[in-house]
């Protein structure tokens, strides 16, 4: 008897935890499999979607993390977006999220519009957290998305931003 209760309890707690999948998750936030951009990986236990928006019509962001035990997942919508009907040559887009464990996570992220251009390079104009930074770019589903992420929030929009053409010349500049 103790037995049955006892496996009947593990089988409700083992339940329970997986109520909350990732898939799950997604789906009640109206992040659907279709709508995903791309997934950042963080560390084992932390990650950044990057999706379009349906509410928006814009490309968001949301962060995920696994419980302590590696179940029970959690998501935070930022409630931010890149707005994608943009004319610029490049576009980009800043968000911050401090996790449960008091680490933080910024990512800074955007579209390019123009097809010459093959290469970005982020300044931080402060230099509070960077000096300059070549982001990752990557073409998904007919658009070039870029992305980088710190470890460490990114409190200064002082940002400045050079594209260059194959031929390493600067084709689009923008310094506020």
């Amino acid at each position: 008897m103790k037995f049955t209760k006892a496996a009947i309890l593990f089988l409700v707690f083992f339940t329970l935890l997986g109520c909350n999948s990732k898939e799950d998750l997604l789906n009640k936030s109206d992040i659907l499999p279709e709508n995903i951009i791309e997934t950042v990986l963080i560390n084992s236990n932390k990650e950044i979607i990057i999706y379009d928006d349906i509410y928006t019509e814009g490309i968001s962001t949301a962060f995920l993390a696994k419980g302590v035990t590696g179940f029970g997942n959690k998501i935070i919508k930022t409630g931010s977006f890149l707005d994608t009907n943009e004319k610029s040559k490049v576009s980009y887009h800043v968000t911050n999220h401090k996790w449960s464990d008091n680490e933080n996570t910024s990512i800074i992220y955007g579209l390019v519009n123009d097809p010459q251009i093959t290469k970005l390079i982020i300044s931080d104009l402060t230099k509070q957290n960077f000096i300059e930074i070549s982001p990752q770019m990557k073409e998904i589903r007919n658009r070039r998305l870029w992305y980088i992420t710190l470890d460490k929030p990114f409190t200064s929009f002082k940002l400045g931003l050079q594209a260059y053409n194959a031929e390493g010349e600067i084709v689009y500049k923008v310094e506020p």
